[in-house]
């Protein structure tokens, strides 16, 4: 009986570990590859247009967890700069598309 309980806990375990949903994540740099903290990341399924939002660290760094497998549209906005946008970013089963990486800043300048 006690086998039987604790290897009923391991494939419990096992089974909840499978992780079916990815994330985007990425670090924001300027041209001059300098980090950008502060900048507010918004990321919208477009199928549902549940939308998900976070905001880059003091070292640039972001990440947005736990997306249902789809098609996201990202925005990116900080005060004083344009709005980014992208579309089309596929976020795939145990995916982490970085994107936003560099340069961005250099197009949302006014």
């Amino acid at each position: 009986m006690t086998l039987f309980l604790v290897s009923a806990l391991v494939l419990t375990a096992i089974c909840v570990a499978q992780e079916y949903r990815g994330s985007i994540n990425g670090r924001i740099v300027d041209p001059q590859q300098k980090v950008v903290p502060g900048v507010t990341i918004a990321v919208t399924d477009t199928n549902t247009g549940s939308k998900q939002e976070t905001v880059s660290s003091g070292d640039g760094q972001y990440t947005l967890p736990f997306l249902l497998p789809g098609t996201y549209r990202v925005e990116a906005q900080l005060t004083g700069f344009k709005r980014y946008l992208r579309e089309g970013i596929r976020v795939s089963t145990n995916a982490s598309p970085s994107i936003l990486r560099s340069n961005w800043v250099d197009r949302m300048r006014r």
